[in-house]
């Protein structure tokens, strides 16, 4: 058995047990070690001012609607993100996706549960490379020559401005590369010109702030323009 954070209502707590699922040949089990609660979906499921337990929510027009409630109490499992490590693999992973070894750090949202197991397909791309936290110290150190515990806290805004910018969806799916690589430029930009200009360097937050909003609102135009051209065509 394995244990689940479950809302049973609003600002009710409690923890079940819920019974392991067996492997099926290409599926993973996963032992979750890092947990992260949302301060907005899972903390206002938790207050019962969640709009998901009041409202339907209308895919097609991206809006919460009256009627029935798309989810109702108990909400058991809701959580992202997480990581944890596999320790056990079905019997056809190993030879098509050798990186999901029994130990491999890997991450995605499987909500606040001590074990899951999840397609390996679904989770081949989501593998933390070990080496990876390594590298990114000796270059800091490189440069800095100092280290530092919270030396990636001042570019955590950039870095998810960067995949957004660049054309990842709000409402889900994957970023590109290219998309990020052309994101994380545009963010450069503005930095080193405000630098240029003699703005002031907390500014720099607002103005890539200001950017994800400009991003988010065409990333809601684009979503919407494609339910209505969905709409026409039918």
């Amino acid at each position: 058995m394995a244990r689940v954070v479950t809302i049973e209502a609003p600002r009710q707590v409690v923890i079940e047990d819920e019974p392991d699922r067996a492997l099926d040949p290409g599926d993973v089990r996963v032992e979750t070690v890092y947990s992260g609660v949302s301060a907005g979906t899972e903390l206002t499921a938790f207050r019962g001012s969640n709009p998901y337990v009041h409202k339907r929510w209308d895919p097609e027009r991206r809006l919460f609607v009256e009627g029935e409630a798309t989810f109702a109490y108990p909400l058991r499992g809701w959580g992202y993100e997480e990581s944890g490590h596999v320790i056990e693999v079905g019997e056809a992973v190993l030879d098509a996706w050798p990186q999901l070894r029994p130990g491999a750090r890997v991450f995605g949202a499987w909500g606040h549960r001590e074990r899951v197991v999840l397609s390996a397909r679904d989770l081949a791309a989501k593998v933390l490379r070990d080496d990876l936290p390594a590298i990114a110290g000796i270059f800091y150190t490189a440069r800095f020559s100092a280290g530092a515990a919270d030396a990636g806290e001042p570019i955590l805004l950039y870095s998810v401005a960067a995949i957004f910018i660049g054309g990842a969806s709000l409402s889900g799916g994957s970023g590109t590369v290219i998309g990020t690589v052309i994101g994380s430029l545009i963010i450069a930009v503005i930095q080193f010109g405000l630098v240029f200009i003699g703005v002031p360097p907390y500014w720099q937050f607002v103005a890539v702030g200001t950017v994800i909003i400009i991003a988010v609102l065409i990333d809601q135009f684009r979503d919407r323009l494609g339910s209505a051209s969905q709409g026409d065509a039918a």
